[in-house]
Parts: structure tokens; sequence; C-alpha cells
């Protein structure tokens, strides 16, 4: 069966996520460790945080872009385990963001940004998790 034109605009987002969250994975290092360069030139006791903090973050990021990598072209060869484990990611993202808006209602500075971001991104992922269920699309992944 042929992929359907819904799957490779989510797997290339899924790819487009990926290469973001490298970059920001990359920056996490890069930016640690010059705080921490930093601060051990000129003095301060939060330069090891820093460092170790990049470190951290940028391997969340690392890792997280390499799943969606990794999901993104399961996703183009039409592999259900990539479509369930994306139909997961959706469902957590989905989850989360609408906590973000239930958090972003405590700090009305902030609401309309987050807000809205919580709520674009909360549409998303319902519209791939709903996609990701039509039985065409369950059918094209080979489950019936």
């Amino acid at each position: 069966m042929q992929r359907p034109s819904g799957v490779t605009v989510i797997a290339i987002f899924q790819i487009a996520i990926a290469v973001f969250a490298i970059l920001l994975g990359l920056m996490a290092f890069g930016l640690g460790s010059v705080v921490a360069m930093h601060r051990a030139a000129f003095g301060g006791p939060f330069g090891a945080v820093a460092g170790a903090l990049g470190a951290v973050v940028g391997i969340i990021a690392l890792v997280f872009g390499v799943l969606c990598i990794v999901l993104g072209v399961g996703l183009l060869k039409l592999a259900n385990w990539a479509r369930l484990v994306t139909l997961v990611l959706a469902a957590l993202g989905a989850l989360l963001h609408v906590l973000r808006l239930f958090h972003s209602m405590l700090h009305p500075h902030l609401f309309m940004f987050h807000a809205f971001w919580s709520v674009m991104v909360t549409a998303i992922c319902v519209v791939i998790i709903w996609y990701l269920l039509q039985p065409n699309v369950k059918q094209a992944f080979g489950e019936t």
C-alpha cells in the first residue's frame, strides 16, 4: 500500500523537530562550557554547575533528537512501532501542554504567549493522534 500523504507530513515534522532538538543540544553543550570556562577564568562558584547543566540538557536534547529522527524514518517506512511511539509521544505532548496552559494561568504576565503556544501544540498533537488512528492509515501500517 502507498504511504498516506499525512504520514509523510508527520514524518517530516518529526525530522524537523529532531533537527531543532539536536541544534538545541549542541547549543546547550556550548553555552554550558562557555559559562563554565568564564567562571573558571574570572572566579565564581557556579562554573561547574553551568557546565554540568549544559551537559545534561545537551544530552537530553540530543537523545530526543535522535529518537525523533528514528521515528520520522520509521514513519516514512510505514513501521507500525513508529506509529505507536508517535501516538504515545503526541498524547504525552498534549497532556503536558494542557497542564502548561493551566500553569500559565498562574502567571498573567506571560499568559497570552504561553496560552497561545500551549493551545497550538495541543491542537497539533490531537490532530496527529486523530490522523494516525484513522482506519486507512492504520491499514497502511499493516494494522487491521
